[in-house]
């Protein structure tokens, strides 16, 4: 176990060994820590402008062709407007502006943080009606994903999203099997690594 000054510390995810997490406190929002060595940093507060602030959800995801992580923070405000800051290790916060945008996180026990795969985060919205992917190398909001193809009459609202194999997932409860399906999000060409400056892959679920 790691002491560190966060508190009411929420996992937002982990990459080689670096664990992000999120706090309850707004001038430390945000933890990178390393188990192994029980080192840890806290990031600056993030200076938010406007009274009509909502909540914030972060995503943590690694480059490997500039040897950088970043932390992603996005800001959603009642108006449903949300303001965007991103973190390289090392550097401070840098504010990318705010966007004109419908997504709100799934509520489950707190607003469900984002997942990092194929060089980008991924946020699902309330009952999977879209997923808001974030290029983690362009800095830039993607093309809105297609939730995959689930059976008519299916609870939305039982899933869960993450990473397995390096792949993005999202397993939705089968109440009628008693069990889950799970979906995974994997390029057509089955290259997992996009390259710098490549456009974004064309992806597709497979059960």
């Amino acid at each position: 176990m790691i002491t560190t000054p966060i508190k009411g510390s929420c996992f937002i995810g982990s990459c080689n060994g670096l664990i992000c997490l999120a706090g309850e406190e707004h001038d430390i929002p945000v933890c990178i820590c390393n188990p192994f060595t029980k080192e840890y940093v806290n990031l600056p507060e993030i200076r938010i402008d406007g009274d009509d602030f909502d909540f914030c959800t972060f995503g943590f995801g690694y480059l490997p062709s500039t040897n950088e992580y970043k932390v992603v923070a996005v800001h959603v405000f009642k108006t449903e407007l949300i303001e965007v800051h991103i973190y390289t290790l090392g550097n401070g916060w840098r504010n990318l502006g705010k966007f004109n945008s419908e997504f709100c996180p799934m509520y489950n026990q707190g607003h469900e943080h984002g997942s990092f795969a194929n060089g980008s985060i991924y946020w699902v919205n309330t009952n999977l009606h879209m997923i808001l992917a974030f290029d983690l190398i362009e800095e830039k909001f993607c093309e809105h994903l297609e939730p995959p193809p689930f059976p008519l009459y299916t609870d939305l609202r039982n899933h869960t999203i993450g990473v397995l194999d390096g792949f993005l997932y999202i397993s939705i409860l089968d109440e009628g099997e008693d069990g889950f399906d799970i979906w995974l999000l994997k390029k057509k060409n089955d290259n997992q690594v996009k390259k710098e400056g490549e456009q974004h892959p064309s992806l597709e679920w497979s059960k």
